[in-house]
């Protein structure tokens, strides 16, 4: 029975098929783009946090604030008790303002990573220290994320607590905006 259908379905199978078509094979080498493309990308990010810095800087001039760019990599530092009272993990009225300002800014600027890295003056216990600059951290993306409508996607938040530099100084009081450029399109 077996036999008998596979030998129907062949004669089926050969009765419907056409005549043979003829392949042609053409294999054709696309233009190397890849290079173009990402020497372009290169500029136009470079170009973007560029435009990102000078404005930056211009809202941050005379302020507490300071800007420092590594590549394509933007910091904004906030440190001092300028920013934070000791102990404390609420910007005073002026760092929230311009905290504020620095949100508008962001928010134009939307193929940007924000990191915020919070820490502290190192002189109260490891464990507070730690839990300040983790609060420290998520109060300036609360005040970012409310002012101008930044999707909490783009932001990444952390406390180091008295985290020491290369020169085994501890960091001030304070908050690290970390800009760090995504894909442009």
């Amino acid at each position: 029975m077996k036999r008998l259908l596979l030998l129907f379905l062949g004669v089926v199978l050969t009765a419907c098929s056409s005549a043979p078509v003829e392949k042609k094979e053409t294999i054709q080498t696309p233009p190397p783009v890849v290079r173009t493309i990402k020497k372009s990308t290169q500029k136009t990010t470079a170009a973007y946090m560029t435009d990102q810095e000078n404005e930056l800087k211009h809202l941050l001039n005379g302020t507490a604030f300071f800007i420092t760019r590594q590549n394509n990599i933007l910091t904004i530092t906030l440190s001092g008790d300028a920013i934070f009272a000791a102990n404390s993990y609420h910007p005073t009225a002026r760092a929230e303002t311009l905290l504020k300002e620095i949100a508008s800014v962001l928010s134009v600027y939307d193929k940007t990573r924000i990191s915020i890295i919070g820490y502290t003056d190192g002189m109260g216990k490891p464990a507070t220290n730690q839990l300040i600059s983790e609060k420290r951290a998520q109060s300036v993306a609360d005040i970012l994320k409310k002012a101008a409508k930044i999707n909490s996607v783009r932001l990444w938040i952390e406390g180091r607590g008295n985290e020491k530099t290369n020169e085994s100084l501890p960091r001030s009081n304070g908050v690290e905006i970390i800009l760090t450029p995504t894909f442009i399109r």
